[in-house]
């Protein structure tokens, strides 16, 4: 009964504060100085209006995954990973500041997660 009343609960959630949990985490790689982008900057483009009209953050990078979110057409994304056709991001531009790090770590951010690159057009190169 706890567990069916905790899985209730959790269901409540907006799906949002749920992106904090990765099952694939997105690792931070930057470069050595911290002074240049160590990330690309990315946006949503070409979801059709008659089709589901978002594109799904997931908790890894697979349709397999936990879907944690949406983003839609003209949402700005940070691409800090690509796993083959899946893009690790940043979005929401959170104002989070976690400051720089000199070794590779997971990214501390809030809205974080996994894309298909089909529907992300890269805008610049960190």
């Amino acid at each position: 009964m706890r567990r069916l009343t905790l899985c209730f609960l959790l269901s409540l959630l907006p799906l949002s504060a749920q992106a904090n949990d990765l099952d694939v985490p997105i690792t931070e790689n930057p470069y050595r100085d911290c002074q240049a982008a160590w990330y690309s900057i990315g946006q949503v483009q070409g979801l059709k209006a008659d089709g589901d009209g978002f594109l799904s953050v997931r908790s890894g990078p697979g349709s397999n995954y936990r879907k944690l979110d949406e983003v839609y057409n003209g949402d700005k994304l940070e691409i800090y990973e690509v796993r083959g056709d899946w893009l690790g991001v940043v979005y929401r531009g959170n104002g989070e500041d976690f400051g720089c790090s000199t070794t590779p770590r997971p990214l501390p951010y809030t809205y974080k997660g996994w894309v298909h690159r089909n529907w992300v057009k890269v805008l610049d190169i960190g």
